[in-house]
């Protein structure tokens, strides 16, 4: 479907193309995109205006598909405001080269806008406005335009209010005639005079998009409402669509605005946060034009964690009256530094009047910082002729730091080359408090002298691995010593070390090299009386299972008589014997009287065991042919004995058996290292299956013929039951050991008569039947 529709969209649009480019001209400059607020903060300081609080803000769906946007000219009709967007914001940049825009988020869709809606970006709050109305400006743009006009490919967008006086959840994307905002309602065929074609666009990727628009709801002032800004992809995840939301237009038309501000912003997403002794706020009080030609008075209070004349100047009135003609009012206190640890402070302005329907809440909060403090440590030049940088430590205070040096220089550090010991200050200051604090370095230049290192005597050992200490003591220079140790001209480490441990006679050579890049080196011989000490494990590699096998260590070389370990055998001698049944590595361990060091040696010896498995298929009755199914593996040669008698040697067999008995087949196989295996089943038997029922019984408690009893031969399960003439059931069994009757019901001996038996039997061959017929009960 996606490639379908990436097809007919090609055509479409080059039409569209030429249609459009000859009826629309305008001056484009770049639109920009950007991710600088949170979800929190794009709605505070983007899209909030006046005459009404916000809180509880959420957002749902990719994080790309919300934005900030800002544009000079265009055809869009707003210059700044937030992008709500199916796809990555950032597709919306134009010019308008592309057959389609999409981003595919596989992010879920929103019920609201339907069940076949997918990436939903969804952003909502709650409201509070200071009068009974509230409205907002946006436009709807889509590259759905224009080829899916009318088609099921229609990305839905919508925004949702809830609360007091509203019934249920009501949608205020309507056009002024009420009916909704969607690509099939607002084109090029239909509700055209509210359509932008955009096929052409250097600025706006969209292919179409409507005129600014405007979605209202009647309120009731003072009252807590809920909306919800939402847009999806439908039926498929391809082609973006976006909201614009136009920047402040959240707003209601009230008789009083408060608009706050600061001095300084130190936080991009949040322009309440003052920073103490740094930030200065202000309030602008408005008044409405419509209301200015009488008196009017405005109570303040204050609340929050914030003290005044600790935490704020105090310079806040308790109340603010606007004579006739008069619209404006300003309030500006200072965040003050209160030398105390605390996280922050909450300042909250709370202005009421007979003429405010509820009150108007402005927040600011005030951060603790840190006094300014500045190090400036002393240094030393280790290294003739080499300049240092000597850069002050700094913290607390405010970024960006300032900074003057008594050379002259304003950068954070500097690079100096006394010709003596000298002396350099420097004034640091930051944003916050304006009290600079100089402080003073000593650059050291002490005399230079060059760089050297001892002469190391060679050593001679009669045992490898022996810990010897080597004294280096390099000297001068500028310090700072660095190491690298070759042995046998093979780099050997970089590490600063005072013992050595060779396996072998080695020649060393140190290289020492200090901060200022000089080098100097020392060589020294190390020779190892003994010859190496050597040592190997032999034995058989291969043995059947159950064997055993010798392992011997041979040893020689190094230095006095040999000591023996084994780490998976008990034996402490250089002969030990393995008896594992799996394949296995044995590890031998072979030390000299130097007792440096150990000779591991391993050796893998293989357990060979070929796998004998077979099955008998076949009914198992005297006479009948049995299949020997061989199941083995690594076999070669075969050997089939029944009941310890030789029958065949080939791979499978089959054979029979003349009695009843359990009987033992048997099958042993032997593998190309002539290794044996055998297993044996035991198997039952029968004789062919038979019932015979005799017609007639004496229960008279004689010596012949007391029990109704038949007569079964390899039968496994049995069901045996009698009734009486009327149907009665006088006797039942399903145990084989229990299969008679002694003609009692109930503990009484029953009457001279006819009796109805049922037999159902299973033989041991898993035949069935049945048998039904008549007996004769005689005393």
């Amino acid at each position: 479907m996606q490639l379908n529709r990436y097809i007919q969209v090609f055509i479409l649009k080059l039409l569209f193309s030429l249609f459009f480019c000859t009826n629309s001209f305008f001056i484009f400059s770049q639109l920009t995109i950007s991710k600088k607020y949170t979800p929190t903060g794009i709605v505070n300081q983007v899209l909030k205006g006046k005459g009404v609080e916000i809180s509880n803000i959420s957002f749902k769906g990719a994080s790309n598909a919300l934005g900030y946007f800002k544009v000079d000219k265009s055809n869009l009709g707003v210059k700044e405001g937030i992008i709500l967007s199916t796809g990555s914001v950032f597709n919306a940049i134009g010019p308008n080269k592309e057959a389609d825009k999409s981003s595919d988020f596989r992010k879920e869709g929103l019920g609201l806008l339907g069940k076949n809606s997918f990436d939903a970006a969804v952003l909502e709050f709650d409201f509070t406005p200071q009068g009974d109305t509230i409205e907002f400006q946006y436009v709807f743009a889509s590259d759905e335009y224009p080829e899916y006009v009318n088609k099921e490919f229609n990305d839905i967008f919508g925004f949702y209010i809830s609360g007091p006086g509203i019934s249920g959840v009501k949608n205020i994307a309507l056009l002024p005639d009420g009916s909704n905002v969607t690509i099939n309602n607002v084109n090029h065929l239909k509700n055209s005079s509210y359509y932008i074609s955009n096929i052409s666009g250097e600025t706006i990727e969209y292919d179409g998009f409507t005129k600014v628009l405007t979605a209202r709801a009647i309120v009731e002032c003072g009252k807590t409402y809920h909306l919800i800004l939402a847009i999806a992809d439908i039926q498929d995840y391809v082609y973006d669509s976006a909201i614009f939301l136009s920047a402040k237009s959240l707003s209601v038309p009230t008789k009083y605005d408060v608009k706050q501000s600061l001095s300084n912003y130190y936080f991009d997403d949040d322009s309440t946060k003052m920073f103490e002794n740094c930030t200065s706020g202000k309030l602008i009080i408005n008044r409405s034009p419509q209301f200015s030609n009488r008196n009017s008075k405005l109570n303040i209070s204050i609340t929050g964690s914030s003290i005044v004349n600790k935490d704020y100047s105090n310079t806040i009135p308790s109340e603010i009256i606007f004579a006739p003609g008069e619209l404006s009012k300003e309030i500006i206190f200072d965040a003050l530094f209160d030398n105390e640890n605390d996280s922050i402070d909450s300042l909250i302005f709370n202005f009421t009047g007979s003429e405010l329907c509820q009150p108007i809440l402005t927040k600011f909060y005030i951060k603790s910082i840190d006094p300014l403090n500045v190090k400036l440590l002393d240094d030393t030049i280790h290294c003739k002729g080499q300049p240092i940088y000597i850069k002050p430590v700094v913290k607390g205070g405010l970024l960006p730091y300032s900074y003057i040096w008594s050379n002259g220089s304003f950068q954070d550090s500097i690079q100096v080359l006394p010709t003596s010991t000298s002396q350099y200050n420097v004034s640091v200051n930051d944003k916050c408090f304006n009290n600079p604090m100089t402080v003073s370095n000593t650059v050291l230049l002490p005399p230079y002298l060059p760089l050297s290192i001892n002469t190391v005597s060679d050593f001679t050992e009669i045992c490898p691995y022996k810990p010897t200490y080597v004294l280096l003591t390099p000297k001068n220079g500028g310090g700072g010593y660095k190491y690298k140790w070759f042995q046998n001209e093979n780099f050997y480490t970089d590490e600063k070390i005072d013992s050595i441990k060779p396996s072998k006679t080695s020649n060393y050579k140190i290289i020492v090299t200090d901060r200022c890049g000089d080098t100097i080196s020392t060589k020294f011989k190390y020779t190892i009386t003994s010859p190496p000490l050597i040592s190997n494990i032999s034995g058989d590699s291969i043995i059947c299972y159950k064997d055993s096998t010798e392992l011997k260590i041979n040893a020689s070389g190094g230095y006095g008589s040999y000591a023996y370990r084994w780490e998976n055998l008990n034996s402490k001698t250089n002969i030990a014997f393995s008896n594992q049944m799996i394949s296995s590595w044995y590890y031998s361990y072979t030390s000299d009287e130097c007792k440096t060091f150990e000779v591991k040696d391993s050796f893998y010896v293989r357990v060979m065991r070929p796998i004998v498995d077979f099955e008998i298929q076949g009914n198992p009755i005297v006479n009948s042919t049995l299949n020997l199914i061989n199941k083995s593996k690594n076999g070669t040669k075969y050997s089939w004995y029944v009941n310890r008698k030789y029958i065949s040697n080939q791979f499978e067999t089959n054979t029979m058996v003349s009695d009843s008995a359990n009987h033992s087949f048997t099958l042993k196989i032997t593998d190309d290292f002539g290794c044996e295996s055998d297993t044996t089943i035991y198997k039952i038997i029968y004789y062919n299956p038979s019932v015979y029922i005799p017609n007639s019984f004496t229960p008279d408690n004689n010596l012949f013929n007391n029990f109704f009893q038949p007569i079964l031969t390899s039968i496994k399960e049995v069901e045996f039951s009698i009734y009486n003439r009327w149907g009665e059931l006088v006797f039942s069994s399903k145990d084989l050991g229990k299969c008679f009757w002694d003609g009692k019901f109930n503990g009484e001996f029953c009457p001279n008569d006819v009796y109805i038996y049922k037999l159902k039997t299973i033989s041991v061959n898993n035949e069935k039947n049945e048998f039904i017929g008549h007996v004769n009960l005689i005393k």
